[in-house]
């Protein structure tokens, strides 16, 4: 390597003299010889070939801590992308999350409304089935009921099937046999007690027995009773109808839908209570139906108002029967068939009417002639 310099000049304790060269100047004049000169240029040779290297180092160092930076900050944005998108997603899920418990919220409160509801429901039910049971209540032990015989016959092949709830006992009567009821029990106890009795008829008299009439009547009664979802027992209807056009028109409502019904299966008329029984072939129109408890029912220009009541239907599990006396009613038996049924009727009835022969005042008497049969009905004594 070249080295310029002005003569005189002075380089890091050096002075360049002409002819001679760099000398190391000692002190004022100091001076080196060409071998210490060149010893120290490879010391700065290799001084300047360390810094080169540091150079290098330095420079790769920067790169390498730009690298660094960079991949950081690539890095810091990634991480910060990633927390936009979590703090964006955490945004979404907070709101997912609000509106599932607004919801859940409503519907609370949806169910908390409904079981307000279904509650009043079950007390208004618990009511109306204490009211029912209260209704339906039946006692096991029946008090004693006074009957009589008022004069009414049925056929003995008569098939009456229909439903009826006031208390009657049939009683068979055979030929040649009568019933007859006084106004008064001690007549009639006066006529057992006499026992045979002598009718004149004309010329000639027939003889004829008094004995009480025994009665087997139903001394305790247990009915299990329950309420069935296929009838309705209607009731409020007006006795001055047809009831022919009332069962077809009934039958007609109660099989619309819009009415609440549904398709009928059978009408049934109680002609002792005026009431109507309809069952339906569907299960639950019934409940549908005695819910609302009163349904306008329109006939010709009338608008009636009909009531609208379950059905109980009841399953005898034990009925025990007593033998009762009736206290009016005679059974008079040994009547010969000595003329027609109504002219010996008027005379046995003329005959008890009198209280020279032990009668006394007489309701009604039915005779039997011989080769006949008929049923008495024996129904509750009101007076």
């Amino acid at each position: 390597q070249e080295v310029c310099a002005v003569p005189g000049s002075t380089v890091r304790g050096r002075s360049w003299i002409p002819g001679q060269g760099f000398v190391l100047l000692n002190g004022a004049n100091a001076m080196t010889t060409p071998e210490a000169i060149k010893q120290e240029i490879e010391k700065l040779k290799a001084n300047h070939a360390q810094i080169e290297a540091d150079k290098d180092e330095y420079e790769k160092a920067i790169a390498e801590a730009e690298h660094m930076a960079k991949e950081l900050k690539d890095r810091s944005s990634k991480l910060n992308k990633r927390l936009q998108d979590m703090d964006h997603k955490n945004d979404e899920l907070e709101e997912t999350w609000k509106a599932a418990l607004r919801k859940a919220e409503r519907e609370n409160d949806i169910m908390t409304q409904r079981r307000q509801d279904v509650e009043k429901e079950l007390e208004e039910v618990e009511r109306r089935k204490a009211k029912l049971d209260e209704e339906m209540q039946v006692s096991s032990a029946r008090p004693e009921r006074k009957v009589v015989f008022k004069g009414s016959i049925k056929d003995v092949n008569s098939n009456d099937d229909g439903i009826d709830i006031k208390p009657k006992i049939l009683y068979p009567m055979l030929g040649g046999t009568a019933l007859i009821t006084f106004e008064k029990s001690e007549v009639a106890q006066n006529v057992i007690e006499r026992k045979e009795h002598k009718i004149v008829i004309e010329e000639c008299f027939i003889q004829v027995e008094a004995s009480p009439v025994e009665l087997s009547m139903p001394s305790s009664i247990d009915i299990d009773m329950s309420l069935c979802d296929y009838r309705i027992l209607v009731s409020n209807i007006p006795e001055d109808l047809p009831q022919d056009r009332l069962i077809d028109k009934l039958e007609i409502f109660f099989s619309k839908r819009k009415n609440g019904g549904a398709e009928v299966e059978e009408c049934e008329f109680l002609a002792d209570s005026g009431h109507m029984v309809i069952t339906f072939t569907e299960e639950g129109v019934a409940k549908r139906l005695t819910s609302k408890g009163v349904i306008d029912f329109k006939f010709d220009n009338r608008v009636i108002p009909l009531k609208v009541t379950p059905y109980v239907k009841g399953e005898i599990r034990d009925l025990q029967f007593r033998t009762s006396t009736c206290l009016k009613t005679v059974l008079l038996s040994g009547i010969p068939d000595i003329m027609d049924q109504e002219a010996l009727q008027d005379i046995l009835e003329i005959h008890f009417q009198k209280k020279s022969n032990g009668g006394g005042e007489v309701d009604v008497l039915y005779y039997v002639p011989m080769g006949k049969r008929a049923i008495a009905v024996f129904e509750e004594d009101t007076e």
